[in-house]
């Protein structure tokens, strides 16, 4: 649970009482945990992702089966539910999968290593990146990259974040921004619009693309599009 505003009082372990609370929560956990209400304000947001006991145990995350609440105070893994909570305000095939990844890999930081972790990159890896590079705009989800490589999920959200430095699904978002990238450098009258290569890309729309190329290339997608055509001559989209 991540507690995004409000006094919230828990019992959960090694809380704190600055900035952003992640709470976890054991399966089947019963708590008395709650907003503290002020006649003046509002109480309180937050976001919440439950996991069955039946899931956990079908899954066998013995990590996860703990006797008590604890808070994560791991920058990474408040980021992680941060971007989770606003990926849950959109509704674009590629957010659902960076939904997807985000939850697994903050259910991999609260799961016991397994003994078959290794520093070096697992031969899986790669099929799952030839399958991600093959078709990079597929709204994949975590489970199907797992049934490639034959491994659990968890494993999986664990391996991409120590061999690649980043989840699954920012990987995916890496990639259909270049995606686009490759369809902006195209110029002429029948050059797709900035519009049609969101949409192409599987963004939510021209605004989504433009702010994740600014993020992450520091620049709009009309700025791209001009300096590209600066530096190449004009091509027809194939």
């Amino acid at each position: 649970m991540l507690v995004l505003s409000g006094h919230y009082t828990t019992t959960a372990l090694d809380q704190r009482s600055t900035g952003p609370q992640l709470i976890y929560n054991p399966p089947g956990t019963t708590h008395a945990d709650a907003f503290v209400s002020h006649p003046d304000r509002h109480l309180g947001d937050f976001m919440s992702v439950s996991l069955p006991p039946s899931f956990v145990k079908a899954h066998g995350m013995l990590g996860l089966q703990e006797d008590h609440a604890r808070m994560l105070h791991h920058p990474l893994a408040i980021a992680l539910a941060e971007q989770l909570a606003r990926i849950t305000r959109t509704r674009s095939a590629g957010h659902r999968f960076a939904a997807d990844a985000a939850i697994w890999e903050l259910v991999s930081m609260v799961s016991a290593p397994t003994d078959t972790q290794s520093r070096h990159a697992p031969p899986w890896l790669d099929r799952v990146l030839t399958c991600m590079l093959d078709s990079p705009v597929t709204a994949y989800d975590v489970q199907h990259l797992a049934d490639i490589a034959d491994v659990h999920p968890v494993y999986l959200a664990r391996a991409f974040r120590t061999h690649l430095g980043m989840s699954p699904g920012t990987l995916h978002r890496r990639m259909r921004l270049a995606q686009a990238g490759a369809l902006l450098r195209y110029s002429g009258t029948d050059a797709p619009t900035v519009s049609m290569v969101a949409s192409h890309c599987g963004f939510v729309d021209q605004a989504h693309l433009t702010r994740t190329m600014r993020a992450l290339w520091g620049m709009t997608p009309a700025r791209y599009r001009e300096s590209a055509a600066q530096k190449t001559p004009a091509r027809r989209p194939q």
